[in-house]
This record gives structure tokens, C-alpha cells and sequence, in this order.
């Protein structure tokens, strides 16, 4: 699993290089009292400071002490067992023209991969995994898969073509191809849709969400307006 997240990051760098400043993770807890449902909000940036990560751990262990059920990001990436080497290149070619960086590398944070901007590769900070934010066995995945991701798009808006420029860019260099258009459709709004569905279904009371800060933007009007949650406070 990776941080689908670090996609924002290459759409904004300089916004992110201001957002890592904070040594805390800062909390915000909703509640719907008719299904006596509470749900704590964890908006993660990917690429932070150790002191951030570990703020994250301890505040997880916490909330699982009381209860809480842990949901949390993680896009599969391509699993190369499951296809032909073509399409196997295929599926991370489009998902490179989706995210706009290669994703499926292993080595995806670290310097090897030039499709990343310089500012993660900031040796101040280091990028979140599920070891360094202390995700369990027993805690929830609510994502989708790049598979999945692709495919609802091409669904949506027709079958993703690849260019020349796409065939010969080396997958660890800058990408300066073309993006697809409405990629944020698919990357924030469809997956917030995912998000929710899982956290209106779930029977469990207290749930903590760690994802994206981007997504919740967009999620606090939801839960508010369509899931019948109070926004209680900041911690």
C-alpha cells in the first residue's frame, strides 16, 4: 500500500512545504447523535516531520484504548502477478498519466524516482508508511485500487490513450506529458465516495479516519450536511 496523497503534493509543492510545520496531528471529532456515532478525523500530510508521524502513533493508540476502529488510505498499487507484462505496463503507464508521477515504484519516495518534486526528497523530512504511523492488522483499509481507480475513469470518460510522450518518458523521470483531464474526479471526489460509504455502513461507534487532509475538505461538508454529524471541535 502507498500514500495515494503524495499526488497533491506534486499539484501543490510549495503549498506543502507550509503545511509540515506542525509537530501534531490536529484532530477533528464529529458526532451524529441519532446513531450515537462518533467519528475523529486525522488529516494527514504524507511527507512530514518524524515528530508529526509519532504524534500520529500515539494519538491512535489512544483512540484504540477507547474503542476506536481504525480506517485508513492505501491505494494498491498494480499487482504485476496478476497480468501479462503488457498490460501490466499498460495499467502503470495510465496510472503514471492519472497521478502524474510513477506510483507504482517501489522505491516511489525516495530519490531514484525523478517524477517526484525535489521538496519530498527534503532530508528533514521522511514519508508516511504504515510502520511509522502504527497501523495494525486489525485496522480498516477504505481505498481504492489504481486498478479500480482506472477503471471508474475510463468508465466515466472513455478509455485512457496513451501518447508517445507517455512511451518514452522513463518511468523514474520528471513527467511532462500531458495529464488526463478530470483526474481530481477520480482521485479525491470518487474516492470520497468510497470513504463515506464505508463510514455511514459501518455498525462500529467510534471510528478514526486517517487520510489526506485534501479529502477532508471536501468530507467535513459531507458529514455534516449528508451524514447528519455535528462538528464537536478541534484538538
Amino acid at each position: 500500500m502507498l500514500c495515494c496523497a503524495l499526488f497533491l503534493i506534486i499539484s501543490c509543492a510549495s503549498t506543502y512545504l507550509a503545511l509540515i510545520t506542525s509537530k501534531s496531528v490536529k484532530l477533528n471529532t464529529f458526532y451524529n447523535e441519532d446513531e450515537d456515532k462518533t467519528v475523529v478525523l486525522f488529516p494527514m500530510v504524507h511527507v512530514n516531520k518524524p515528530e508529526f508521524f509519532e504524534d500520529v502513533k500515539i494519538k491512535l493508540d489512544s483512540l484504540r484504548r477507547d474503542g476506536f476502529l481504525v480506517f485508513y488510505e492505501g491505494v494498491a498499487v498494480v499487482d504485476s502477478t496478476m497480468y501479462s507484462k503488457e498490460n501490466y505496463d499498460t495499467l502503470t503507464l495510465k496510472a503514471r498519466k492519472l497521478f502524474g508521477f510513477n506510483f507504482q515504484s517501489k522505491t516511489y519516495s525516495s530519490k531514484e524516482n525523478k517524477s517526484l518534486p525535489k521538496a519530498i526528497h527534503n532530508d528533514k523530512y521522511i514519508a508516511q508508511n504504515r510502520d511509522i504511523i502504527g497501523i495494525k492488522d486489525e485496522d480498516v483499509n477504505v481505498d481504492m485500487s489504481v486498478v479500480e481507480m482506472i477503471e471508474v475513469y475510463e468508465q466515466k470518460y472513455g478509455k485512457i490513450k496513451l501518447e508517445d510522450c507517455d512511451f518514452t518518458t522513463p518511468l523514474n523521470s520528471k513527467f511532462k506529458c500531458d495529464r488526463l483531464p478530470n483526474y481530481l474526479d477520480i482521485m479525491i471526489m470518487t474516492r470520497n465516495d468510497t470513504i463515506l460509504s464505508h463510514l455511514y455502513k459501518e455498525s462500529h461507534k467510534k471510528i478514526a479516519l486517517v487520510y489526506g487532509e485534501r479529502h477532508f475538505d471536501f468530507m467535513r461538508g459531507a458529514l455534516q450536511k449528508q451524514g447528519g454529524y455535528i462538528w464537536l471541535e478541534k484538538q
